[in-house]
């Protein structure tokens, strides 16, 4: 039954909805027009108050079974009748456990840890700033391309190639030229 949140509830609506309040289970809005229906209808209010007593007896009788209950060996009892499973135990656990068992101590063990990560970032810092090498083989890396553009073979009717890059700017000029290199620009 869909309620508007301005409707209020019909007697046999929120009779049915009384066990769910006195549980705790109804959403705020169903909580707010059931009480404001009990407030006004003296028929849903005693339903309530009756189901609040019973809710009442019933928990004054299950905190007095087990009050009466003794079972000292009763968690040696469920123990012994769950199977055995094998219990994971995380590896930073195992590892401290094992630094504790050689009698390190935490003041030598924690800076030894923080050293190990300190050496450790350093190395892959060092690793990313480190420039790539070329390949072996006799080619021409134009560096600054991502990626990095290969020259295996270059074939030209002209004197003179070069390969000029500017790491500043992202720029790399493959020059050709007719020239002889130191040859002034000029032609015999």
């Amino acid at each position: 039954m869909p309620l508007e949140k301005q409707e209020s509830l019909s007697c046999p609506d929120a009779q049915a909805m009384l066990p769910l309040f006195a549980d705790g289970e109804l959403e705020a809005h169903l909580v707010q027009a059931v009480a404001a229906h009990g407030a006004r209808c003296p028929r849903c209010d005693r339903e309530l108050q009756r189901l609040e007593r019973l809710q009442a007896m019933l928990r004054e009788h299950v905190e007095r079974q087990l009050a009466g209950i003794t079972a000292p060996d009763l968690w040696s009892r469920i123990l012994a009748r769950l199977p055995e499973r094998e219990v994971r135990v995380p590896w930073w656990q195992r590892w401290y456990g094992a630094a504790t068992e050689w009698r390190w101590q935490p003041q030598v063990l924690w800076p030894a840890l923080a050293l190990v990560v300190l050496v450790t970032l350093t190395t892959l810092l060092l690793l990313r700033v480190q420039p790539r090498t070329g390949p072996t083989s006799p080619t021409t890396v134009l560096a600054g391309l991502e990626p990095p553009a290969l020259i295996d073979f270059l074939e030209a009717d002209v004197n003179s190639v070069a390969v000029m890059d500017d790491w500043q700017h992202h720029t790399t000029v493959l020059w050709v030229s007719e020239e002889l290199p130191g040859a002034g620009g000029t032609e015999p």
